[in-house]
């Protein structure tokens, strides 16, 4: 039998959508922490105060970015979005590697 003849899900696939995958790098997909934003509207506002622009590109789309153009984080869904508001994941937006402090 091969790969695309194969009933269900494949091995790789998390049983459990909340459950962490290696795919989820910025941690997203985590239990919502207590203190992350309540809306949409706190996420974007608690990413602004941080020098973050977050620009809506189409219904469950953002696009996240500091102030160089690289790198950006996609967001899909607004429980991304209000998580990745209070993950430590944002620094990756502010901080700049390439250059010496």
């Amino acid at each position: 039998m091969t790969q695309t003849q194969r009933e269900g899900p494949l091995p790789t696939a998390c049983p459990n959508p909340t459950q962490a995958s290696r795919k989820d790098l910025l941690g997203l997909s985590r239990p919502m922490q207590a203190d992350a934003p309540t809306s949409t509207l706190e996420a974007i506002a608690r990413l602004a105060r941080e020098g973050i622009r977050v620009d809506h590109e189409t219904e469950n789309h953002w696009i996240l970015r500091g102030r160089e153009p690289l790198p950006e984080i996609h967001c899909y869904s607004e429980r991304e979005l209000r998580q990745l508001a209070r993950s430590d994941a944002r620094h990756h937006l502010t901080r700049n590697p390439g250059k010496p402090r």
